[in-house]
């Protein structure tokens, strides 16, 4: 009798140490919502440059920013004092430009065909207290331009309050990079800060960002965007990043 029961316990345990068959879609796991978010993204970011020089001998002196389309035309926003740095100290930058790739990004060649565009720093409307600029190029990119096939997505708006812990990604052009760069990150709280210039909402996030990232979108699993990097935090708060809220420049956003 004892060898029947013992037997009959190591029936079960092999039973029990066999995997049970799933099927096919069980098996798959879901597709990240971000990855097809991110790779739209490319198309509606630039880097915020200074250049020198001219015609065949333009170069890149500096990147000062990132930026995100909000019109085809070209028509961007950036964070404010990306602006200020390319009016300088008394010294404005010679040709303050975005650049776009002639077809696509292509971050794993080693080199490629940028197309410049140029825009005036007076056409620029800056608001300094919320550190928020928006401005367009001299030329529409809606247009067709000679060797120029690249085409712009302006990004699309969420303006409601994300919950803590909501997934985010931003995107832009951080350490002089002339290919866009992406990190994930999560909301880690809102918060109002009181300024000489008046009180502020930010977003903080719960990842740190790159000398270079100012003016970056950050946006959903979905694409929309819901807030411009600012800045880094400083001394033990390197880890994190802070963004404005994008409907703290719902004003800015829709003057014309």
């Amino acid at each position: 009798m004892l060898k029947t029961i013992v037997t009959a316990i190591f029936a079960a345990s092999l039973v029990a140490q066999i995997p049970a068959r799933s099927s096919g879609a069980e098996a798959r796991l879901p597709a990240d919502p971000f990855i097809a978010s991110i790779e739209s993204m490319k198309r509606s970011v630039s880097p915020v440059a200074c250049l020198e020089g001219s015609g065949a001998e333009t170069h890149i002196a500096e990147i000062h920013g990132s930026a995100f389309f909000i019109s085809a035309r070209g028509e961007f926003i950036t964070a404010g004092h990306v602006i200020e740095l390319l009016e300088g100290a008394g010294r404005p930058c010679p040709i303050p430009a975005i650049f776009l790739p002639a077809s696509k990004w292509q971050p794993e060649a080693p080199e490629e065909n940028f197309v410049w565009f140029p825009f005036r720093l007076q056409d620029c409307t800056v608001k300094k207290e919320l550190d928020a600029a928006r401005c367009r190029p001299i030329d529409d990119l809606s247009a067709p331009h000679v060797g120029f096939g690249f085409t712009i997505d302006p990004v699309k708006l969420d303006f409601s309050k994300q919950p803590d812990g909501t997934q985010v990604a931003f995107t832009g052009f951080p350490l002089r990079s002339r290919d866009p760069l992406t990190s994930r990150a999560g909301v880690a709280a809102y918060r109002t800060t009181a300024r000489k210039e008046g009180i502020d909402s930010e977003l903080i996030l719960d990842h740190g960002v790159w000398a270079g990232g100012s003016g970056s979108p950050v946006y959903l699993a979905n694409g929309r965007v819901v807030g411009v990097i600012l800045e880094r935090g400083i001394d033990q708060g390197t880890g994190i990043a802070v963004a404005r809220p994008i409907d703290s420049l719902a004003d800015l956003i829709a003057m014309h």
